[in-house]
């Protein structure tokens, strides 16, 4: 694209020689090459600038696994195909043009980085209502807890972000991460208290459930789950989620911590 501007501007550098006095041939000359490779630096400049911006959008859009429209660059091509003389003495519109096109892609990056956040924060409080709920054994449970997995990965969700209808995607996963929230209260209170007919778990149970072994595992076993559940679930990892996942994760990693400790005391290990 910026290859055929210079070579229209050559062009016109040439009928600038044809129609100045001997004179002023250098200045000229000199002005109007200025102006040109200041104008294709500026270009260059912006453009590489909306590159970028298409790079980050794609890389947010491979986390989400959804198709969004990213090709800022076509319109582009097309204007300036289509006004390559006018180019040559007004840039006004083409400058405008990328300032549009860059200004667009600024607003869908932030949209999505936002959009990216939210639905990591719903998917790590999918993955510890998921243990609680699986423990329970407890069908409706089960079967809720699914329902709100689907409403995760689907096609409909995903397709509120190519179709840029933020507002209505946030709404959604904000609904589903509240229902699954419910959900966890609900496990967790089902293993406490226990049902009619079953008894109530017992501090062992619960610690190797929090652990997410069996009560057959070994020491090694044990550490090894340890390790990967504090690093899972530490706070710090937390950061770039919402305050109530932050505080969900600072919970859970207590829960691990007291699990790890009750089990090295009943087991008599370090």
């Amino acid at each position: 694209m910026m290859i055929g501007y210079i070579i229209s501007g050559i062009v016109v550098i040439v009928t600038i020689l044809k129609a100045k006095p001997r004179e002023t041939l250098k200045d000229a000359i000199w002005d109007k090459a200025s102006c040109l490779v200041g104008q294709i630096n500026t270009h260059l400049e912006k453009i590489q600038e909306l590159y970028s911006l298409e790079t980050s959008i794609k890389s947010i859009t491979h986390q989400l696994k959804v198709s969004f429209p990213v090709d800022f660059k076509t319109e582009i091509h097309a204007f300036v195909n289509n006004h390559k003389h006018e180019l040559l003495s007004d840039t006004s519109g083409l400058n405008n043009l990328i300032a549009e096109n860059i200004k667009r892609a600024e607003e869908d990056r932030v949209s999505l980085e936002k959009a990216n956040s939210q639905y990591r924060a719903a998917m790590k409080l999918y993955t510890v209502v998921a243990i609680e709920v699986n423990w329970t054994s407890s069908m409706p449970l089960i079967k809720e807890m699914e329902y709100d997995y689907e409403g995760l990965i689907s096609e409909n969700l995903k397709s509120l972000l190519s179709d840029r209808k933020w507002d209505d995607f946030h709404d959604i996963v904000k609904e589903i991460m509240r229902d699954l929230q419910q959900l966890r209260e609900l496990a967790i209170k089902y293993q406490e208290e226990g049902t009619p007919g079953n008894r109530k778990e017992s501090d062992e149970e619960k610690a190797y459930r929090i652990m997410e072994i069996s009560p057959s595992a070994t020491e090694e076993e044990i550490k090894k789950a340890y390790r990967e559940l504090a690093l899972n679930y530490h706070p710090d990892n937390a950061e770039q989620t919402t305050r109530g996942i932050k505080k969900l994760a600072e919970d859970h990693f207590k829960e691990i911590n007291w699990a790890y400790n009750f089990l090295k005391g009943i087991r008599n290990f370090c």
